[in-house]
Protein backbone atom coordinates (compact mmCIF):
# COMPACT_ATOMS: atom_id res chain seq x y z
CA UNK A 1 0.00 0.00 0.00
CA UNK A 2 1.32 3.46 -0.91
CA UNK A 3 1.86 6.09 1.75
CA UNK A 4 -0.66 8.86 2.18
CA UNK A 5 1.14 12.18 2.65
CA UNK A 6 -0.37 15.52 3.67
CA UNK A 7 1.56 18.65 2.70
CA UNK A 8 0.91 21.81 4.66
CA UNK A 9 1.87 25.45 4.13
CA UNK A 10 0.35 28.75 3.06
CA UNK A 11 -0.88 27.14 -0.13
CA UNK A 12 -3.61 28.06 -2.59
CA UNK A 13 -3.85 31.76 -1.76
CA UNK A 14 -1.99 33.02 -4.83
CA UNK A 15 1.23 33.98 -3.09
CA UNK A 16 4.06 33.40 -5.58
CA UNK A 17 6.73 32.61 -2.99
CA UNK A 18 4.55 30.07 -1.21
CA UNK A 19 3.48 28.55 -4.52
CA UNK A 20 7.16 27.95 -5.31
CA UNK A 21 7.67 26.39 -1.87
CA UNK A 22 4.71 24.08 -2.48
CA UNK A 23 6.02 22.92 -5.87
CA UNK A 24 9.45 22.34 -4.32
CA UNK A 25 8.04 20.31 -1.43
CA UNK A 26 5.92 18.14 -3.71
CA UNK A 27 8.78 17.43 -6.11
CA UNK A 28 11.09 16.63 -3.19
CA UNK A 29 8.62 14.10 -1.82
CA UNK A 30 7.83 12.58 -5.20
CA UNK A 31 11.55 12.14 -5.90
CA UNK A 32 11.73 9.62 -3.06
CA UNK A 33 8.09 8.47 -2.64
CA UNK A 34 6.94 8.18 -6.23
CA UNK A 35 3.81 6.17 -5.52
CA UNK A 36 2.58 8.18 -2.55
CA UNK A 37 -0.98 9.51 -2.36
CA UNK A 38 -0.72 13.27 -2.15
CA UNK A 39 -3.04 15.54 -0.16
CA UNK A 40 -2.53 19.31 0.02
CA UNK A 41 -3.83 21.36 2.92
CA UNK A 42 -5.42 24.63 1.82
CA UNK A 43 -8.08 26.73 3.51
CA UNK A 44 -8.38 28.98 0.48
CA UNK A 45 -11.68 29.01 -1.40
CA UNK A 46 -9.80 29.95 -4.59
CA UNK A 47 -7.20 27.19 -4.77
CA UNK A 48 -8.37 25.76 -8.09
CA UNK A 49 -5.27 27.16 -9.83
CA UNK A 50 -3.07 24.60 -8.05
CA UNK A 51 -3.78 22.18 -10.88
CA UNK A 52 -1.63 24.22 -13.27
CA UNK A 53 1.37 24.10 -10.91
CA UNK A 54 1.37 20.44 -9.89
CA UNK A 55 2.28 17.59 -12.25
CA UNK A 56 0.87 14.83 -10.03
CA UNK A 57 -2.54 13.69 -8.93
CA UNK A 58 -3.55 15.25 -5.63
CA UNK A 59 -6.48 16.03 -3.38
CA UNK A 60 -7.07 19.33 -1.59
CA UNK A 61 -8.23 19.17 2.04
CA UNK A 62 -9.05 21.94 4.51
CA UNK A 63 -9.18 22.43 8.30
CA UNK A 64 -12.14 20.04 8.59
CA UNK A 65 -9.98 17.14 7.41
CA UNK A 66 -9.31 14.44 10.04
CA UNK A 67 -7.69 11.72 7.95
CA UNK A 68 -4.91 9.29 8.81
CA UNK A 69 -1.54 9.91 7.19
CA UNK A 70 1.83 8.27 7.06
CA UNK A 71 3.51 11.68 6.94
CA UNK A 72 2.46 15.25 7.56
CA UNK A 73 5.01 17.50 5.84
CA UNK A 74 5.26 21.25 6.44
CA UNK A 75 6.95 22.58 3.33
CA UNK A 76 8.70 25.89 3.81
CA UNK A 77 7.49 29.33 4.73
CA UNK A 78 7.35 31.45 7.84
CA UNK A 79 3.96 30.58 9.27
CA UNK A 80 5.08 30.61 12.92
CA UNK A 81 4.93 34.26 14.00
CA UNK A 82 2.42 36.84 15.16
CA UNK A 83 2.98 40.58 15.54
CA UNK A 84 -0.57 41.30 16.70
CA UNK A 85 -1.53 41.92 20.31
CA UNK A 86 -4.41 39.99 21.83
CA UNK A 87 -6.36 39.76 25.06
CA UNK A 88 -5.34 39.23 28.67
CA UNK A 89 -6.82 35.74 28.36
CA UNK A 90 -4.24 34.94 25.69
CA UNK A 91 -1.48 36.21 27.97
CA UNK A 92 -2.58 33.78 30.69
CA UNK A 93 -2.81 30.83 28.28
CA UNK A 94 0.55 31.62 26.67
CA UNK A 95 2.20 31.95 30.08
CA UNK A 96 0.80 28.54 31.04
CA UNK A 97 2.17 26.99 27.83
CA UNK A 98 5.62 28.44 28.42
CA UNK A 99 5.58 27.27 32.04
CA UNK A 100 4.81 23.62 31.29
CA UNK A 101 6.76 23.61 28.02
CA UNK A 102 5.58 23.45 24.42
CA UNK A 103 6.19 19.72 24.11
CA UNK A 104 4.13 18.97 27.23
CA UNK A 105 1.37 21.34 26.17
CA UNK A 106 1.13 19.69 22.76
CA UNK A 107 0.82 16.26 24.38
CA UNK A 108 -1.77 17.58 26.85
CA UNK A 109 -3.81 19.26 24.11
CA UNK A 110 -3.93 16.11 21.97
CA UNK A 111 -4.90 13.97 24.98
CA UNK A 112 -7.65 16.43 25.88
CA UNK A 113 -9.11 16.28 22.38
CA UNK A 114 -9.14 12.50 22.51
CA UNK A 115 -10.99 12.20 25.81
CA UNK A 116 -13.48 14.84 24.65
CA UNK A 117 -14.15 12.85 21.49
CA UNK A 118 -12.98 15.64 19.21
CA UNK A 119 -11.83 14.68 15.69
CA UNK A 120 -8.06 14.41 15.38
CA UNK A 121 -5.73 14.49 12.40
CA UNK A 122 -3.41 11.53 12.88
CA UNK A 123 0.00 10.83 11.35
CA UNK A 124 3.02 8.64 11.99
CA UNK A 125 5.52 11.47 11.52
CA UNK A 126 5.36 15.25 11.35
CA UNK A 127 8.21 16.66 9.26
CA UNK A 128 9.17 20.26 8.59
CA UNK A 129 11.68 21.49 6.02
CA UNK A 130 12.81 25.05 5.26
CA UNK A 131 10.65 26.49 8.05
CA UNK A 132 10.93 30.03 9.39
CA UNK A 133 10.13 30.72 13.04
CA UNK A 134 9.51 34.32 14.03
CA UNK A 135 8.48 36.05 17.23
CA UNK A 136 5.10 36.13 18.94
CA UNK A 137 3.64 38.88 21.09
CA UNK A 138 3.00 37.86 24.70
CA UNK A 139 -0.76 38.11 24.05
CA UNK A 140 -0.74 36.39 20.64
CA UNK A 141 -3.79 34.28 19.82
CA UNK A 142 -1.81 32.26 17.27
CA UNK A 143 0.85 31.12 19.72
CA UNK A 144 -1.21 28.29 21.22
CA UNK A 145 -1.97 26.81 17.79
CA UNK A 146 1.69 27.07 16.81
CA UNK A 147 2.69 25.37 20.07
CA UNK A 148 0.51 22.34 19.29
CA UNK A 149 2.29 21.84 15.96
CA UNK A 150 5.81 22.72 17.07
CA UNK A 151 5.59 20.29 19.96
CA UNK A 152 4.96 17.30 17.70
CA UNK A 153 7.64 17.58 15.00
CA UNK A 154 9.71 14.44 14.50
CA UNK A 155 12.05 16.35 12.18
CA UNK A 156 12.36 20.10 11.76
CA UNK A 157 14.79 21.88 9.44
CA UNK A 158 14.66 25.65 9.84
CA UNK A 159 15.80 28.10 7.20
CA UNK A 160 17.98 30.55 9.15
CA UNK A 161 19.99 31.08 12.34
CA UNK A 162 17.39 33.20 14.10
CA UNK A 163 14.75 30.51 13.61
CA UNK A 164 17.22 27.94 14.93
CA UNK A 165 17.85 30.04 18.05
CA UNK A 166 14.13 30.37 18.78
CA UNK A 167 13.49 26.66 18.30
CA UNK A 168 16.42 25.72 20.54
CA UNK A 169 14.86 27.83 23.28
CA UNK A 170 11.59 25.89 23.06
CA UNK A 171 12.87 22.49 24.22
CA UNK A 172 10.94 20.53 21.61
CA UNK A 173 10.53 16.83 20.92
CA UNK A 174 13.26 16.85 18.30
CA UNK A 175 16.58 18.59 17.77
CA UNK A 176 16.20 21.21 15.02
CA UNK A 177 18.31 21.10 11.88
CA UNK A 178 19.86 24.24 10.36
CA UNK A 179 18.73 24.18 6.75
CA UNK A 180 18.00 26.74 4.04
CA UNK A 181 14.98 28.27 2.33
CA UNK A 182 13.40 25.80 -0.08
CA UNK A 183 13.44 28.32 -2.92
CA UNK A 184 17.20 27.73 -3.19
CA UNK A 185 16.46 24.17 -4.38
CA UNK A 186 15.91 25.31 -7.94
CA UNK A 187 16.17 21.84 -9.50
CA UNK A 188 12.90 21.04 -7.73
CA UNK A 189 10.89 24.02 -9.00
CA UNK A 190 12.63 26.04 -11.73
CA UNK A 191 11.35 24.99 -15.18
CA UNK A 192 14.03 23.87 -17.61
CA UNK A 193 12.60 26.30 -20.14
CA UNK A 194 13.70 29.27 -18.00
CA UNK A 195 17.33 30.07 -18.69
CA UNK A 196 19.35 31.85 -16.02
CA UNK A 197 21.64 33.79 -18.33
CA UNK A 198 23.31 37.12 -17.58
CA UNK A 199 20.55 39.39 -18.86
CA UNK A 200 21.97 42.93 -19.00
CA UNK A 201 19.24 45.33 -20.15
CA UNK A 202 20.24 48.16 -17.83
CA UNK A 203 17.02 50.17 -18.22
CA UNK A 204 14.54 47.97 -16.34
CA UNK A 205 14.23 48.03 -12.54
CA UNK A 206 11.48 46.13 -10.69
CA UNK A 207 9.99 46.87 -7.27
CA UNK A 208 8.58 43.71 -5.63
CA UNK A 209 6.62 45.27 -2.78
CA UNK A 210 4.24 44.02 -0.12
CA UNK A 211 1.38 45.55 1.78
CA UNK A 212 2.57 45.90 5.37
CA UNK A 213 -0.14 45.22 7.98
CA UNK A 214 -2.39 48.08 6.99
CA UNK A 215 0.47 50.59 7.07
CA UNK A 216 2.19 51.41 3.79
CA UNK A 217 3.82 54.62 5.01
CA UNK A 218 7.22 53.36 3.91
CA UNK A 219 5.96 53.71 0.35
CA UNK A 220 5.64 57.48 0.64
CA UNK A 221 9.40 57.72 1.11
CA UNK A 222 10.10 54.98 -1.43
CA UNK A 223 8.16 56.81 -4.13
CA UNK A 224 10.70 59.63 -3.94
CA UNK A 225 13.35 57.09 -4.91
CA UNK A 226 11.11 55.78 -7.70
CA UNK A 227 10.81 59.29 -9.13
CA UNK A 228 14.56 59.79 -8.81
CA UNK A 229 15.24 56.59 -10.77
CA UNK A 230 12.69 57.49 -13.46
CA UNK A 231 14.34 60.88 -13.85
CA UNK A 232 17.60 59.03 -14.47
CA UNK A 233 15.98 57.23 -17.40
CA UNK A 234 15.20 53.87 -15.81
CA UNK A 235 12.00 51.99 -16.66
CA UNK A 236 10.36 51.20 -13.32
CA UNK A 237 7.83 48.41 -12.68
CA UNK A 238 5.64 47.57 -9.70
CA UNK A 239 5.58 43.79 -9.16
CA UNK A 240 3.07 42.01 -6.92
CA UNK A 241 3.74 38.48 -5.67
CA UNK A 242 0.36 38.29 -3.90
CA UNK A 243 -2.53 39.79 -5.86
CA UNK A 244 -5.03 39.65 -3.00
CA UNK A 245 -2.89 40.61 -0.02
CA UNK A 246 -1.13 43.42 -1.89
CA UNK A 247 -4.06 44.81 -3.89
CA UNK A 248 -3.89 48.09 -1.97
CA UNK A 249 -0.54 48.79 -3.61
CA UNK A 250 -2.30 49.19 -6.95
CA UNK A 251 -3.36 52.63 -5.69
CA UNK A 252 0.25 53.61 -6.41
CA UNK A 253 0.43 52.17 -9.91
CA UNK A 254 0.44 55.62 -11.52
CA UNK A 255 3.96 56.16 -10.20
CA UNK A 256 5.29 53.19 -12.19
CA UNK A 257 5.76 52.56 -15.90
CA UNK A 258 4.41 49.02 -15.75
CA UNK A 259 2.70 46.61 -13.36
CA UNK A 260 3.44 42.87 -13.24
CA UNK A 261 1.19 40.66 -11.10
CA UNK A 262 1.41 36.98 -10.19
CA UNK A 263 -2.20 36.07 -11.04
CA UNK A 264 -2.37 32.27 -11.35
CA UNK A 265 -6.13 32.39 -11.90
CA UNK A 266 -5.42 33.79 -15.38
CA UNK A 267 -4.67 31.10 -17.98
CA UNK A 268 -1.56 32.79 -19.36
CA UNK A 269 0.04 33.30 -15.95
CA UNK A 270 1.81 30.09 -15.07
CA UNK A 271 5.19 29.51 -13.44
CA UNK A 272 7.13 29.60 -16.69
CA UNK A 273 5.45 32.77 -17.99
CA UNK A 274 5.94 34.73 -14.78
CA UNK A 275 9.59 33.74 -14.41
CA UNK A 276 10.27 34.78 -17.99
CA UNK A 277 8.81 38.18 -17.13
CA UNK A 278 11.00 38.49 -14.03
CA UNK A 279 14.05 37.71 -16.16
CA UNK A 280 13.60 41.01 -17.97
CA UNK A 281 14.78 43.00 -14.95
CA UNK A 282 18.38 43.93 -14.26
CA UNK A 283 17.93 44.81 -10.58
CA UNK A 284 15.02 44.18 -8.22
CA UNK A 285 14.15 46.22 -5.14
CA UNK A 286 12.05 44.18 -2.73
CA UNK A 287 10.27 44.18 0.59
CA UNK A 288 9.40 40.49 0.17
CA UNK A 289 11.79 37.70 1.18
CA UNK A 290 11.17 35.59 -1.90
CA UNK A 291 11.33 38.77 -3.94
CA UNK A 292 15.08 38.47 -3.40
CA UNK A 293 15.63 34.69 -3.34
CA UNK A 294 13.65 33.70 -6.42
CA UNK A 295 15.16 36.41 -8.67
CA UNK A 296 18.61 35.42 -7.39
CA UNK A 297 17.96 31.97 -8.84
CA UNK A 298 17.52 33.76 -12.18
CA UNK A 299 20.80 35.60 -11.71
CA UNK A 300 19.21 38.91 -10.68
CA UNK A 301 20.67 40.89 -7.75
CA UNK A 302 18.46 42.74 -5.28
CA UNK A 303 18.17 45.64 -2.89
CA UNK A 304 16.26 44.43 0.18
CA UNK A 305 14.09 46.80 2.22
CA UNK A 306 14.27 45.74 5.86
CA UNK A 307 10.58 45.82 6.78
CA UNK A 308 11.03 42.99 9.29
CA UNK A 309 13.58 40.54 10.64
CA UNK A 310 13.23 37.92 7.91
CA UNK A 311 14.32 40.46 5.28
CA UNK A 312 17.63 40.80 7.15
CA UNK A 313 17.83 36.99 7.25
CA UNK A 314 17.48 36.86 3.47
CA UNK A 315 20.16 39.50 3.02
CA UNK A 316 22.50 37.30 5.07
CA UNK A 317 21.67 34.39 2.75
CA UNK A 318 22.59 36.59 -0.23
CA UNK A 319 25.30 38.64 1.42
CA UNK A 320 27.48 38.97 -1.69
CA UNK A 321 24.79 39.99 -4.15
CA UNK A 322 22.22 41.96 -2.15
CA UNK A 323 22.19 45.26 -0.34
CA UNK A 324 20.08 45.88 2.77
CA UNK A 325 18.42 49.25 3.18
CA UNK A 326 16.46 50.34 6.25
CA UNK A 327 13.12 52.12 6.10
CA UNK A 328 14.60 55.34 7.47
CA UNK A 329 17.06 55.39 4.56
CA UNK A 330 14.30 55.50 1.94
CA UNK A 331 13.58 58.73 0.11
CA UNK A 332 16.99 60.21 0.90
CA UNK A 333 18.75 59.34 -2.33
CA UNK A 334 20.60 56.28 -1.03
CA UNK A 335 18.57 53.69 -2.96
CA UNK A 336 19.17 55.28 -6.40
CA UNK A 337 22.89 55.40 -5.63
CA UNK A 338 22.89 51.66 -4.87
CA UNK A 339 21.01 50.91 -8.10
CA UNK A 340 23.47 53.03 -10.10
CA UNK A 341 26.39 51.15 -8.54
CA UNK A 342 24.79 47.81 -9.43
CA UNK A 343 24.18 48.88 -13.01
CA UNK A 344 27.72 50.21 -13.48
CA UNK A 345 29.21 46.85 -12.50
CA UNK A 346 26.35 44.49 -13.34
CA UNK A 347 28.37 41.56 -14.69
CA UNK A 348 30.48 41.41 -11.54
CA UNK A 349 27.36 41.68 -9.34
CA UNK A 350 25.63 38.88 -11.25
CA UNK A 351 28.72 36.71 -10.78
CA UNK A 352 28.41 37.32 -7.05
CA UNK A 353 24.77 36.25 -7.29
CA UNK A 354 25.88 32.90 -8.69
CA UNK A 355 28.36 32.62 -5.83
CA UNK A 356 25.57 33.09 -3.29
CA UNK A 357 23.40 30.52 -5.04
CA UNK A 358 26.21 27.96 -5.09
CA UNK A 359 26.87 28.47 -1.39
CA UNK A 360 23.23 27.90 -0.44
CA UNK A 361 22.88 24.93 -2.78
CA UNK A 362 25.92 23.36 -1.12
CA UNK A 363 24.17 23.71 2.24
CA UNK A 364 21.11 21.97 0.83
CA UNK A 365 22.62 18.50 0.50
CA UNK A 366 22.75 17.75 4.22
CA UNK A 367 19.23 19.10 4.78
CA UNK A 368 17.72 17.00 2.00
CA UNK A 369 19.55 13.88 3.17
CA UNK A 370 18.34 14.38 6.74
CA UNK A 371 14.80 14.97 5.47
CA UNK A 372 14.84 11.83 3.32
CA UNK A 373 16.14 9.75 6.25
CA UNK A 374 12.73 10.15 7.88
CA UNK A 375 10.93 8.23 5.13
CA UNK A 376 10.61 4.46 5.08
CA UNK A 377 11.56 3.24 1.62
CA UNK A 378 10.83 -0.47 1.83
CA UNK A 379 7.66 -0.08 -0.23
CA UNK A 380 9.36 1.84 -3.06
Amino acid sequence: MSDKILIKGYYGFGNFGDDVLMVTTINLIKSIKKDSELHIFSNSESNQYLNKLIDYEFKVVNWENTGNYSYLVHGGGGTYFDFKKGSFKNLVINSFIKTIGIKNYSTFFTYLKRIMGRPILSFKKRLGIGIGVGSFTSTSRKFRDAAVELGTFDFLAVRDDRSLKRINEMNLKTNPFRGIDLAFLKKYWLPNTVETDLYTDARKIGFILRHWDGDDQYLNALLKDVKNLKDKGYEISLILFDKNHDKGLLDFRRYFDEVLIWDPWVDQCDLNWFLQKLKEYTVLVTSRAHGAIIPAMLGIPSVIIELEEKLRNVHEMLKNSSKLIKINQLGKGELPIIVDEYISDIIKIKTKTQKDISYNENQAGAMIAAFFDNFELKDE
